[in-house]
């Protein structure tokens, strides 16, 4: 019996998270495509790939490495209109831009953000703190991974 009702529970569980979180239809992943493709490096277009990445659990493979890339490029060549945006608001778009902070866009980016959140930490303290701290975290990573 007990068998039987862990089986039927994961289905039902398996249902809901399917449900909540459905796969990306190949429209879906198209319109991503044009939008990571489309060199269209604004806060907006962040957003709006952020939400269309949200909408079917997308932020996988080469999808999170354009998100990834766009968000650590406006943070190192826009800075100033990043903290602006009420976007940051948006817990969940806030925790994605900051998970993807790291080196895998370039070192010269990398080294350009870190550098933003440490020489204009009046426009927006809190997220420049956390960015500072993503920065510190990546660099000790990599100081970590060189010694092995």
């Amino acid at each position: 019996m007990m068998p039987v009702l862990m089986t039927l529970l994961f289905l039902v569980n398996a249902a809901v998270a399917k449900r909540l979180n459905p796969e990306c239809s190949n429209v879906e992943r198209a319109g991503i495509d044009v939008i990571i493709d489309s060199q269209n490096n604004t806060v907006d277009t962040l957003f709006e790939l952020h939400q269309k990445i949200e909408k079917c659990s997308a932020m996988d493979g080469y999808i999170a490495e354009g998100f990834q890339d766009l968000s650590n490029r406006l943070l190192a060549e826009n800075w100033k209109m990043v903290v602006k945006s009420e976007y940051l608001n948006d817990q969940k778009f806030r925790s994605a831009v900051l998970m993807t902070i790291s080196d895998g866009s370039g070192k010269n980016v990398f080294n350009e953000l870190c550098a933003n959140a440490k020489d204009h930490p009046k426009l927006n303290s809190k997220f420049a703190e956390e960015v500072s701290k993503k920065c510190v975290e990546t660099e000790e990573w990599i100081r970590k991974e060189l010694k092995k």
